[in-house]
């Protein structure tokens, strides 16, 4: 089915969702149904010497209520004390052995930890409540963002001077990517995250099980959308998630959330083999800052860090004055312009033909945007 003559990115992207759910329901069908959660009263994780000293403290609860003899009465207040202390111990060694397995890993041990305490336990709203609350968090979104830009745009048109000027692009053109082999696919394939987005078709632990099957087919997609200038229109879209800033705010009011995009792991994989070729060029022009240490290689927080401090403890050494000014920027990537920054990648880097139109198109949306994990441009996303 997938080595039909499909041309057209996004028919294809259209038909690899359409297949593997196709397949996934014959073999997995959805399964649709209350389901009892777990709580902290689970019977699974209490050893087999406290449930039999449970069952023991029901036999003599219900012989004390029918007889209502003293001894019978002093015998169930024994068993209800060694029931629950054998619980108490159990559900200990319980907890104390689910942090073993993790030992070593913060994040699954801080994922444990929630798990244990119950601390994700979701509040269940009405349709009408849930309609209400997308479209007040989506409204507040949009706002915060067209403000931030009507605020950029007036403070342009009032300044008199360029902050930054123009340095053409001097160098060799980026006019077209490089096209992807399958075995590039597979090894990607094998090392991404086992992370499964809300909107995957299938889980992501049974894409990367399952890579030499889904390779070949990633591959032609990729390509495909390499070739016909295109990002796929299915792969714009994202779920949104608001997520709290700080534990103890107001929950009903919006602006103490951030939001958080949550893309699908095969748009994930398409923009990744994208950057390999992209970020190569982009860091290999004498434009690119030598200062940035967000998405490069060998830097982070801590190696720009280690920069500033050691700027700071030298200067006294020559006789300089430190000054340390900090710009925090809200919204920074959803507020991009994209005609600006298509004008700065072709003219300051370099690009150009079916590379440029491909950008574009992954730019090009008619919705609300917000960040994603490209170089963190923004494309169309969808509020849940």
């Amino acid at each position: 089915m997938f080595d039909s003559l499909q041309s057209v990115p996004d028919e294809y992207a259209d038909l690899f969702d359409i297949e593997v759910t196709r397949i996934l329901d014959i073999h997995a069908p959805l399964r649709t149904g209350c389901r009892r959660s777990s709580g902290q009263h689970n019977v699974h994780v209490m050893s087999d010497k406290a449930q039999q000293a449970k069952q023991l403290r029901r036999r003599l609860e219900r012989r004390c209520r029918r007889t209502g003899l003293p001894p019978d009465n002093q015998a169930y207040n024994a068993a209800c004390k060694a029931a629950r202390d054998s619980i108490m111990k159990s559900r200990a060694d319980y907890i104390r052995s689910r942090l073993q397995e993790v030992s070593g890993n913060i994040r699954a041990t801080w994922r444990t930890a929630q798990n244990l305490l119950h601390s994700r336990q979701r509040v269940v709203h009405d349709v009408a409540e849930c309609a209400d609350l997308v479209n007040k968090f989506s409204d507040f979104f949009t706002d915060k963002v067209r403000r931030i830009r009507d605020n950029i745009s007036v403070a342009l048109e009032q300044s008199t001077h360029r902050l930054f000027a123009t340095i053409p692009h001097i160098g060799p053109q980026l006019a077209t990517f490089q096209p992807v082999a399958v075995n590039e696919v597979r090894k990607l394939l094998t090392s991404i995250p086992c992370k499964t987005s809300p909107l995957d078709v299938l889980p992501c632990s049974l894409l990367k099980d399952c890579a030499d099957v889904f390779a070949p087919v990633i591959t032609r997609l990729v390509n495909m959308s390499l070739q016909a200038r295109t990002f796929p229109a299915r792969f714009k879209s994202a779920q949104m998630l608001p997520r709290l800033k700080k534990a103890g705010l107001d929950r009903s009011s919006p602006v103490n959330y951030r939001s958080i995009s949550n893309l699908s792991t095969v748009s994930k994989i398409l923009e990744r083999l994208v950057q390999t070729r992209l970020r190569p060029h982009v860091m290999s022009s004498a434009n690119f800052s030598q200062f940035q240490s967000t998405y490069r290689q060998g830097h982070c927080t801590e190696t720009a860090l280690i920069d500033v401090l050691d700027n700071v403890y030298t200067a006294p050494d020559v006789k300089q004055v430190t000054v340390l000014i900090g710009l925090d920027l809200s919204a920074a990537f959803d507020t991009v312009c994209h005609q600006t920054l298509l004008q700065r990648l072709e003219t300051e880097f370099g690009m150009s033909g079916t590379a440029l139109s491909f950008i574009e198109s992954y730019l090009n949306s008619s919705s609300s945007s917000s960040s994603s994990k490209f170089l963190k441009w923004p494309k169309q996303h969808s509020y849940y």
